[in-house]
């Protein structure tokens, strides 16, 4: 009678055997290695080798390359804000800024003001996150909260609610043309990002997301010929809800997939 489902071996841990198979296959037949594995893994004091100690070191110094130190936390900031303005005014150049005429003073200035309060805190997030040890200004859910409903408070109270029947298809034009506005701008940020050594790729990934998607927002409160409160909460507001949502899933995505890569040697 064959064995239920139940008592199989899973596949992950069939693998993590093999590999731990092979690797005590290995000990066995490399004395370095088998000694550095025993200094490792001992509580007590174990003598290394002359050796193997200089082995160990010359391996370290010819891993090891000279590299710049990081700006201070307001010249990161500054390099984050610099990505968001200048992707912005590009594709605002690109699309033109039409839309924008046909708003108050109060409520073209009040929803820029909330965008680039909002661009600050997340490039703040983004420049803190370079430098591992440094405190965050706020922590990552108070920042998406705090800008995804204090912008729609603001939305409610400067715009109108007087929606036709027809508002959801030129809303999700205007959330699909915002997502391509986004991508360039999301991996600027993600390439000033690699200049440091985020700890937290979570956070990283909804920063970036938020930053990125406050930019697409930018352009399309000065392109987007519409100017009803809901068309905006739906079409330009949930470019950066989304963007740091789907970012934060994808850092926490690749955190898991590195942490998964890393297999103990012990049984």
């Amino acid at each position: 009678m064959s064995k239920s489902r139940a008592s199989w071996p899973r596949p992950t841990a069939r693998r993590g055997a093999i590999r731990r198979l092979s690797c005590r296959k290995h000990l066995d037949k490399c004395p370095p290695c088998r000694e550095l594995f025993e200094f490792a893994t001992t509580d007590g004091n174990v003598e290394v080798r002359a050796e193997t100690r200089c082995a160990i070191q010359r391996a370290l110094a010819a891993s090891l390359c000279p590299v710049r130190p990081l700006p201070c936390h307001t010249t990161r900031t500054l390099i984050f804000l610099a990505i968001f303005g200048v992707g912005a005014g590009l594709w605002i150049l690109k699309t033109g800024w039409g839309g924008a005429t046909g708003l108050s003073s109060l409520q073209l200035s009040g929803s820029l003001a909330a965008v680039a309060a909002a661009a600050v805190l997340a490039a703040a997030l983004l420049g803190a996150e370079m430098a591992p040890g440094e405190g965050r200004p706020a922590p990552l859910g108070f920042v998406v909260v705090a800008t995804v409903g204090g912008m729609a408070a603001l939305i409610a109270a400067l715009f109108p609610w007087e929606a036709g029947p027809d508002w959801l298809a030129p809303a999700m034009k205007c959330h699909a043309h915002g997502a391509l506005f986004a991508i360039p701008i999301a991996a600027a940020a993600f390439l000033a990002l690699r200049r440091g050594a985020p700890m937290c790729p979570g956070t990283a990934g909804a920063g970036i997301g938020l930053l990125a998607g406050l930019a697409a927002m930018a352009t399309l409160e000065f392109g987007c010929a519409r100017h009803d409160a809901l068309h905006i909460a739906a079409g330009h507001l949930s470019i950066p809800a989304g963007a740091s949502l789907i970012g934060f899933l994808v850092g926490k995505g690749v955190e898991r997939w590195s942490h998964g890569g890393r297999r103990s040697l012990e049984a």
